[in-house]
């Protein structure tokens, strides 16, 4: 196998041209997170009857959770619950139906990022 300079820049421009787009993305999710951590801290932090039980097995479960699987499970729910989000938040947008078979079918099925190395078959 040999590396290729040719391939190499064109996937690392083409990164380049998307990175704006992953910032933006992990921003939100930076915000979400300390917001999110922030009400679980305050709220076990000040012992309230339920909630403070009930958050401490959900953190307990999720620091058990592989990585992998949780972004396995919240693929699953975003696919199956999208088009009530979408109603929801009453927006105009068609959403093709998407089933339980069909995200599994492309969560497991082989497909190619980046373009073929050559000799590769």
């Amino acid at each position: 196998m040999e590396f290729e300079f040719d391939n190499f820049k064109d996937s690392f421009s083409f990164g380049i041209k998307y990175l704006p787009v992953t910032a933006k993305i992990a921003f939100v999710a930076l915000f979400f997170g300390i917001v999110f951590g922030l009400l679980i801290a305050i709220v076990r932090y000040y012992k309230i009857p339920v909630l403070s039980q009930l958050l401490a097995v959900i953190v307990t479960l999720y620091q058990g959770l592989p990585t992998m699987v949780a972004l396995l499970i919240y693929n699953l729910l975003f696919s199956i619950y999208i088009g009530d989000i979408i109603k929801l938040l009453h927006l105009n947008i068609a959403v093709r139906a998407i089933s339980l078979l069909h995200t599994l079918h492309y969560l497991f099925s082989p497909r190619r990022v980046f373009p073929r190395l050559s000799g590769e078959h």
